[in-house]
């Protein structure tokens, strides 16, 4: 089995041939324009003629990208979650694709000896999710009623893929130790992990789009949030034990107006993600546990454990000046004569007049 990097949390799986393609975003920016990525992408539709599967983790447009998905082929299937409600599904189906749900934990076969399954980040249990949001949900009952009903709140999911050989956990934006639990359940079904995706930084808005924080706190923020980040990724390590952990899925820069705040934004570089790890991991788990980073369009072979090429960090210096250059001019779609009528209701973020590059 091989993973191939791409950007952000979309990677390939590949094994004897059989292609699953994962939360592909490739197509331009997402959230309304403020998130891009770096390295760009170029996006050719031709190079992803050969898929033969797409799998879809959750509702968030980094993962569940429109744009892209018109660009694909819609013959191809795609598989997700047996979610309470439909709104990926449809989300999905609108843009003409089959789209095929499977229930938490359940074994489907694809092709060869390659099989999927698909976890419920709080294990589809109503009780875990209500420590954090509460699982009261209001809808219908048989009779149209309206209804207040218990039920999971869940929006990640992991998606498992094995050969009978061989076992890669996507564990994407699942967060520790809300998924611990789904965590074991994985860690009893199949014998040994092999591989973890892991993201490594954090999607929130904190601390960078905080309009009442210092510079010197907005930075300070910023690593303590990335040490926390890392240690979730030390839980999915510690519970799964797996035999490598690939950091992914926190690599976007923010666009326009926004993007001096990417100096806050705590999402680290690979690089970074490596020595936080090496700093807390320990000997033991380091040992147990290799991490191994993978620049865009390069593979990982799982059998062999080797890659397609050795990694090279991120240049900060073309970094911000791409982001100068070519992100901060860019417009948000809510921008546009369309939304012109919305202008009125907007507050734009100003960045502190005292930023700087170091530490970036």
């Amino acid at each position: 089995m091989k993973i191939k990097y791409i950007a952000h949390s979309t990677v390939l799986v590949e094994d004897k041939g059989v292609k699953i393609l994962c939360d592909p975003w490739l197509e331009g920016e997402t959230y309304y324009g403020s998130w891009a990525h770096y390295p760009p992408v170029d996006f050719s539709p031709e190079e992803y003629a050969d898929i033969d599967y797409i799998y879809i983790s959750h509702i968030h447009p980094d993962h569940l990208h429109h744009p892209t998905l018109k660009e694909l082929d819609s013959d191809i299937p795609v598989f997700i979650h047996d979610f309470k409600w439909d709104y990926v599904k449809k989300n999905i189906e609108r843009m003409g694709f089959d789209v095929n749900e499977l229930s938490h934990g359940e074994r489907h076969h694809l092709e060869g000896d390659l099989h999927l399954s698909i976890y419920a980040s709080d294990d589809c249990n109503p009780e875990v999710c209500q420590k954090l949001f509460g699982c009261t949900w209001f809808g219908e009952d048989k009779a149209g009623e309206k209804k207040a009903t218990e039920g999971s709140t869940y929006i990640d999911t992991m998606g498992v893929f094995d050969n009978e050989e061989e076992v890669l956990v996507n564990a994407n934006d699942c967060r520790w130790p809300f998924t611990q639990r789904a965590a074991r359940r994985v860690k009893r079904t199949f014998n040994g992990i092999n591989c973890l995706l892991v993201q490594a930084g954090s999607a929130g808005i904190y601390p960078h789009f905080m309009i009442n924080l210092s510079h010197e706190k907005m930075l300070s923020e910023r690593e303590r949030i990335i040490k926390e980040s890392m240690e979730d990724v030390l839980g999915f390590v510690r519970t799964l034990s797996p035999d490598v952990v690939i950091p992914f899925a926190s690599s976007v820069v923010l666009a326009g107006n926004l993007a001096e705040r990417n100096l806050y934004h705590p999402t680290p570089s690979f690089s970074e993600a490596e020595k936080y790890y090496q700093d807390i991991a320990g000997e033991s788990v380091q040992d147990a546990t290799e991490m191994v980073l993978l620049n865009q369009g390069n593979f990982f072979d799982i059998t062999t454990k080797e890659k397609s090429s050795e990694y090279e960090p991120i240049d900060k210096e073309k970094k911000w000046e791409y982001i100068r250059n070519e992100l901060q001019e860019r417009s948000y779609e809510y921008e546009s004569e369309k939304y012109r009528h919305l202008r009125n209701s907007i507050i734009y973020l100003k960045v502190p007049s005292k930023t700087s590059t170091k530490n970036a």
